[in-house]
Formats: C-alpha cells, sequence, structure tokens
C-alpha cells in the first residue's frame, strides 16, 4: 500500500503487508495537499494503463505519477485550464469525442482533458467559473440530457452548468438548485440502482438539504431529508444487496450524532441515532470483512473522540464498538485499509490522521490493537 502523506508535503509511505511493516516512500515530485485526489488511466493500450496518477492540488498544476511495480515517481503533466484546490475532480466519460477521457474540473475558467492514448493535457471546454469546496460533476445516462456532464460549483453556490459532449458545446443551463452546495456534500450514484439514473445529492454545508436528479426534466428537485445535518467529515458507503437492491449508509458528520441510509427503490431515508457522539469532523468508516460482525459498518468517531459504532445493515441498528484508544485529532480525516496479505491479512489497519498513529482492527476480537 502507498500512502500519501499530503499536508503540503512531498512524502509518502510504504506499508509492507507481508512482513507488517512501514517504511519511508519515494519523495513526490510536488507537494499534495488540500483538493489533492488521484484517477487511474483504464485504456490497455495507453502507456499510462495500470498507473495512478495525481493531482497535487495545493492550488497547483501539478499531476504526478506513481508507476505500477515501481517505488519512483514519474514526469509531471500540468492541467492547462487552471489549479486545483479545494472541490477540484475529474470523471471519465463516455460520450462523444470525450469519450475514455478524463474531464478535470478546478479553479480556472476552463476544464482540463486528460487523453490516455497517447497521454496528454489539452485545454477543454469552458465552464465560466472555477470548482470550489463541496464541487460535484457527473455525467447524465437518460432523459432529456442525456450524453451532458452537470457540474455543480460548490461553495454555496447554486448555479450548474451543462456541457453537451455529443454535439461538443455548452448546453441550456440548468435550473439552479434551491439550496448551495458546500463541505461535507455526498453524491449517491450507485450502477444497478435507481440512484444510476437518478443520483441524490446531499448539500453539506451544515444542512439536512438535498436534492434528486430528474432525468426527464433534466434538472434537480427537492429530494428527501437525511436524519441529520451534513458538514466536513460526512461520508458514505453503498451497501448491496441490503433492501431494494441496496442502500447507502451515510455518516453525517455534524457533532450532533447521527446516520441515515437511503434507499434509492424507495428513495427514502430511515435514520437512528449512535451511540455517544461518534461522528464528527475527522470521522472514518469501514465494513467489517468476516468474524461475528461480518457485513456490518464499524464507525471511527474524529474530532478528539476514542469511541466507535457499529451499524447492523440487517436491522438498522447502531450499537457501541470497541474503544479507539487514540484520539483521531482535531481537523484532520482519517481513513482505513484492509489487509490482504501477511500476518495480519484480514484485518484492518486505521490511520488516526495528521500523525503516524495507527491502529488495527481484528474481527476475530472484534478489537483494535
Amino acid at each position: 500500500e502507498v500512502i500519501i502523506i499530503g499536508g503540503s508535503t512531498t512524502a509518502t509511505c510504504l506499508f509492507d503487508h507481508a512482513a507488517n511493516t512501514f517504511a519511508v516512500g519515494p519523495a513526490f515530485l510536488s507537494a499534495t495537499g488540500l483538493g489533492s485526489y488521484s484517477f487511474k488511466p483504464q485504456n490497455p493500450a495507453s502507456p499510462e494503463y495500470g498507473n495512478t496518477l495525481v493531482s497535487c492540488a495545493n492550488n497547483s498544476a501539478g499531476v504526478v505519477r506513481f508507476a505500477a511495480n515501481d517505488t519512483g515517481t514519474g514526469s509531471v503533466y500540468a492541467l492547462t485550464g487552471g489549479n486545483a484546490n479545494l472541490g477540484a475532480h475529474a470523471i471519465r466519460a463516455t460520450a462523444g469525442s470525450y469519450a475514455g477521457k478524463w474531464i478535470h474540473f478546478n479553479s480556472g475558467t476552463k476544464t482540463t482533458i486528460f487523453t490516455e492514448n497517447p497521454p496528454a493535457m489539452s485545454l477543454g471546454y469552458t465552464t465560466g467559473i472555477g470548482v470550489l469546496n463541496g464541487a460535484i460533476s457527473f455525467e447524465v445516462f437518460s432523459g432529456v440530457r442525456a450524453g451532458q456532464v452537470i457540474t455543480i460549483f460548490g461553495a454555496s453556490s447554486t448555479n450548474l452548468f451543462a456541457y453537451d459532449l455529443l454535439a461538443d458545446a455548452a448546453a441550456t443551463t440548468p435550473t439552479a438548485l434551491s439550496t448551495g452546495v458546500n463541505q461535507g456534500s455526498l453524491f449517491l450514484r450507485q450502477q444497478g440502482t435507481n440512484s444510476y439514473d437518478a443520483p441524490v445529492l446531499l448539500h453539506g454545508a451544515n444542512t439536512t438539504a438535498s436534492s434528486i436528479y430528474d432525468a426527464a426534466a433534466g434538472k434537480f428537485i427537492n429530494g428527501p431529508l437525511p436524519t441529520g445535518a451534513l458538514t466536513g467529515g460526512s461520508t458514505s458507503i453503498f451497501m448491496p444487496g441490503s433492501g431494494s437492491n441496496g442502500a447507502f449508509f451515510i455518516v453525517n458528520g455534524s457533532p450532533t450524532p447521527s446516520t441515515s441510509v437511503y434507499f434509492p427503490g424507495s428513495n427514502s431515508f430511515h435514520g437512528s441515532r449512535t451511540p455517544g457522539r461518534v461522528p464528527d469532523i475527522g470521522v472514518s468508516s469501514f465494513r467489517i470483512p468476516s468474524g461475528t460482525w461480518q457485513g456490518r459498518t464499524l464507525i471511527v468517531g474524529g474530532n478528539a473522540i476514542t469511541t466507535t459504532a457499529v451499524y447492523d445493515p440487517l436491522t438498522h441498528q447502531i450499537v457501541p464498538g470497541p474503544d479507539y484508544d487514540v484520539s483521531i485529532t482535531p481537523g484532520t480525516t482519517s481513513f482505513a485499509v484492509p489487509l490482504t496479505q501477511g500476518p495480519n491479512a484480514g484485518k484492518v489497519i486505521v490511520f488516526q490522521g495528521a500523525t503516524a498513529t495507527y491502529r488495527v482492527f481484528d474481527p476475530a476480537t472484534n478489537a483494535f490493537f
């Protein structure tokens, strides 16, 4: 596992599953920080196939190659449409001349297009303004806007932008959102469910506002309300086969301990309170892979909280989980990595965030060590 440290540094870390040890990784060519994201070329004919490309963000245009089966970093591409920062993201398009290409949205007024074969960055279409905190873009696959990409700009803006990939031209401007989108926003979409054609936007910004995309009308309409406000630290996990062909489990991320379960089949939320003050900024969650809690979701609190909670998708009940004996550093994000090799195969390693501290969850004992 390669861990990119972030925090405006070039540091990386390597975890060896077989030896169960950490080592200092190769230095990136650019520092990574706020707004950083990665993408993997999918065309087998591309020289970049199998590699991971990382937008360093941190208000820069740098994109670094991390090569497969290699501990070195490769040459840097540059986002030609503007620097990446909070809200920067990319999607891989499927329609028109953009099919198989990555569209990057950043702080500039133009997008950047990454072509996989031959690999190259080039200026893309104009959006008018750059994306900011909470921004989301998605391709529409059905209805009156099929073949278009809709961009939600973030930073509490209600404005939207649509680009027609088939016509290679700006489309009619979609109706504005009823409420702006900001930190903590989530986009619920999963192939094989109603949410694929009717995705749900949770606006974040410490609100319960939501919108659902109406493909027939080509616009967002007011959606069902989650059971708690979403802000920094909100996260979601799709649970396949959990009634109505699946459901999204959402940790609301606000200081009030609450979660929501969204069922695409009925377009409705089911909620319950978590025991204690569990979800907050820095929250993370993962599905338990084996043992007596197999299939359940463990929630690690955040914001200096050492308690955890366990969610059962069959009963929609949440019970106290094992204590995590190191507080999550306030204002940072912890994350979990399933271990697939070595002496701890089948366990899950949880990184604290902002420090070198970590703990391992053992499904056999349902405890951290």
